[in-house]
């Protein structure tokens, strides 16, 4: 129904450069989104400072990209590089130990998801897949498990910056709406 007009379709895709989406009341509470009443979906226009917009935001891909307990910067960077730009990372060594098993050397700290990746990369053999990973999931960290926007890690502060393979700094998950966006002859 929303597009029956196929002349609209190319509208919703690059309009204006505007961020939009669709949303009930019901969607839009539980992405913390005001001013949206009523069960029936419509096109609502994001404020340009959201975190949300485009199928990266999406609760259903934050949490089919995040384990059951907690984010996955490893799957949601993964999902990234395979499915969006078509660029997956060779399959993991064998014998590769857990993310978790990094948290051995903070002591009794329980470190942030964060160090923990940064311990892992610290083998050559896991930064060699993980340089291209981790940076991109980590910009979706301000999303927990389940889609919802958060600030804070067990009480620190989220740092969902890095810097991609390909030199570029990312800063958050609005950033990665551009993550291959640019052409290889483009310049900046």
């Amino acid at each position: 129904r929303w597009f029956a007009d196929k002349k609209q379709f190319p509208a919703f895709i690059e309009e204006d450069n505007k961020i939009r989406t669709f949303l009930n009341e019901r969607l839009a509470t539980y992405y913390g989104i005001e001013g949206v009443e009523g069960e029936e979906m419509r096109r609502v226009e994001l404020d340009p400072e959201s975190p949300r917009g485009g199928v990266l935001t999406l609760a259903s891909t934050l949490i089919v990209t995040s384990n059951p307990t907690r984010t996955s910067p490893v799957k949601r960077g993964l999902f990234v590089l395979e499915n969006l730009l078509g660029t997956p990372p060779p399959p993991a060594p064998p014998n590769i130990p857990e993310l978790e098993a990094a948290a051995d050397e903070f002591g009794d700290r329980e470190p942030t998801l964060r160090e923990l990746l940064a311990a892992h990369r610290d083998s050559p053999l896991c930064a060699s897949c993980h340089n291209r990973m981790d940076p991109i999931g980590l910009a979706l960290e301000n999303f927990d498990a389940l889609g919802r926007f958060r600030e804070s890690e067990r009480d620190t502060p989220i740092d969902p910056s890095g810097v991609l393979i390909s030199g570029e700094s990312r800063c958050a998950a609005s950033s990665s709406r551009s993550v291959g966006s640019r052409s290889p002859n483009s310049s900046g």
